[in-house]
């Protein structure tokens, strides 16, 4: 290799690559936590250092001109290597001090993390964690998190993925209003029955199709992406919530709604780390430890 010809600077090319991906400045600099001023003459002092022009402005947006695009190419490869090069790093970090970042859904965090965590402390209370409580995917590929807990089987390669059981999902409301509804006749029911779900309502359509009760829009009526707001309002007997039965277990102001009206769903919940983080010791105890009880957790059953 000809050392002497490196000779860029990092943060300008990774100030091309994320303006690139995400179309402006103002994006980007968001994205790097950085000024839009700061941004723009890292570009420009790389455009003067490769002698040729990057992006031209059409409307809000930047574009790529022939040649950014060619180097853009080489701009992706070059921020994934940076990636592993950080994720091996922490991999091998020996820091007491450094936290095992655990991403979660609010189910897991609010009702099942807690407990895990009380656990995880008293076998061994050298281990910092922090919680990252999201209703999104974390990229650990990009290290956002050491490790999650996702309902879906993720395909990439380079990720550990261990799948704990399935969540058992049914409807559940308060005693007064599922009486409410029990007394109707089942058009009367089908008509009157309210869902508190998330924006996207189509899972739930669909679900309850299955058991002829075809709902419309107005059966969804209140819609949250915040999982303590639906419990809180089903709570006050505006409708029913879908709630994993080891989670209703908690709630005891809630009823599960009849089974034989409408069955349960399960959902699959997997454990993901990336390989390299295996190596660190911490994130492996931390891995094996909250599986282990995650998975005592999924075998819960509602007797």
């Amino acid at each position: 290799m000809k050392w002497g010809s490196i000779s860029f600077d990092w943060n300008q090319t990774r100030a091309f690559l994320v303006t690139a991906e995400t179309g402006t400045m103002s994006a980007a600099a968001r994205a790097l936590k950085t000024t839009q001023p700061t941004l723009s003459r890292q570009i420009s002092a790389l455009e003067e250092h490769l002698g040729t022009t990057l992006f031209y402005r059409s409307g809000n947006e930047l574009k790529l001109t022939r040649s950014g695009q060619d180097l853009l190419v080489i701009a992706r490869k070059m921020g994934e290597t940076a990636d592993q090069f950080s994720i091996l790093a922490r991999a091998n970090a020996t820091n007491e001090g450094d936290k095992v970042t655990i991403s979660t859904c609010e189910v897991t965090g609010i009702y099942r993390m807690p407990d895990i965590l009380d656990k995880l402390i008293k076998v061994d209370p050298n281990i910092s964690t922090e919680i990252i409580v999201t209703n999104d995917s974390s990229d650990l590929m990009q290290g956002e998190a050491d490790i999650a807990i996702r309902c879906y089987k993720p395909s990439n390669a380079n990720l550990i993925i261990k799948k704990l059981g399935n969540e058992v999902i049914n409807l559940y409301g308060t005693p007064q209003y599922i009486e409410s509804l029990l007394r109707l006749p089942r058009k009367q029911l089908i008509n009157d029955m309210r869902i508190i779900t998330f924006y996207d309502y189509k899972p739930a359509l669909d679900h309850l199709a299955k058991f002829n009760i075809n709902l419309k829009n107005s059966n969804f009526h209140i819609s949250t992406a915040s999982f303590p707001a639906q419990i809180m309002l089903a709570k006050r007997s505006l409708g029913l919530i879908y709630l994993a039965k080891d989670i209703a277990s908690h709630e005891t102001e809630l009823s599960i709604f009849p089974e034989s009206i409408v069955s349960s769903i399960s959902v699959p919940i997997w454990i993901v780390s990336n390989k390299e983080l295996r190596i660190n010791k911490k994130v492996k105890k931390t891995f094996d430890f909250i599986s282990n009880e995650l998975i005592d957790k999924l075998k819960y059953k509602n007797i």
